[in-house]
C-alpha cells in the first residue's frame, strides 16, 4: 500500500479490518474464504506493508500512534514513512521504495498486490516509474519488459490506483 498524505485513508480502513480480525482471534484467510472465496483461491494472506509520506513528523504525521501500534502488534508487517520537508533533499515514498527494492521485488514475486492512493499528477506517476525501475533492476529485464509486467499486474488487478488531481 502506497499512500502519502490523505492517500492513507483507504489503507487505514484495510488495516483496521485486519486489526479487528486479529483482535477477535479470526484468521484473515478464513474470513476471506467464508465471505469471498473467489478472491482467495486457496492462497494465504501475506504481508501488510505501508509506504506513507507527509511533510513533517511533528506537524502532519497522521495516525502516527495508531500506525506504530499496528506495527508493534504485527498487524502491519512493515511501515515506511517519508518526511519530505525534514531534510534539505526532499524524500518521498518512491525513495523509500528504492531503498527497499529487494524486499519490494520479493513481495511482487510472491504475487503481492500494490495499491496506490493519492495525487495523480506527481506521486502516482513517480511511484509507477519507480515500480518499473525496481522490476527492471531486480528481475533483470528491460524497462519495456518491466512496464509490460506492470501492465499485466493491472490486468490481474494486482496494481490498482485511486488517484486524484489536475
Amino acid at each position: 500500500m502506497i499512500g502519502p498524505g490523505t492517500g492513507i485513508a483507504p489503507f487505514r480502513g484495510f488495516i483496521q479490518q485486519r486489526a479487528f480480525l486479529k483482535k477477535e482471534g479470526l484468521d484473515f484467510a478464513v474470513f476471506l474464504m467464508i465471505f469471498s472465496a473467489s478472491l482467495l483461491k486457496g492462497a494465504a494472506i501475506g504481508s501488510t506493508v505501508l509506504y506513507y509520506g507527509c511533510r513533517r513528523r511533528s506537524e502532519d504525521y497522521l495516525y502516527r500512534e495508531e500506525l506504530e501500534n499496528w506495527l508493534a502488534d504485527g498487524v502491519l508487517t512493515q511501515l515506511h514513512v517519508a518526511f519530505s520537508r525534514e531534510q534539505e533533499q526532499k524524500k518521498y515514498v518512491q525513495h523509500l521504495m528504492l531503498e527497499n527494492k529487494k524486499s519490494f521485488w520479493n513481495l511482487l514475486e510472491r504475487g503481492s498486490y500494490v495499491y496506490v492512493c493519492g495525487d495523480a499528477r506527481n506521486m502516482a506517476r513517480d511511484v509507477q516509474a519507480t515500480l518499473i525501475h525496481i522490476i527492471s533492476e531486480e528481475h533483470k529485464v528491460s524497462m519495456d519488459e518491466a512496464a509490460a509486467y506492470v501492465k499485466q499486474m493491472e490486468v490481474q488487478k494486482r496494481y490498482q490506483t485511486d488517484v486524484w488531481g489536475t
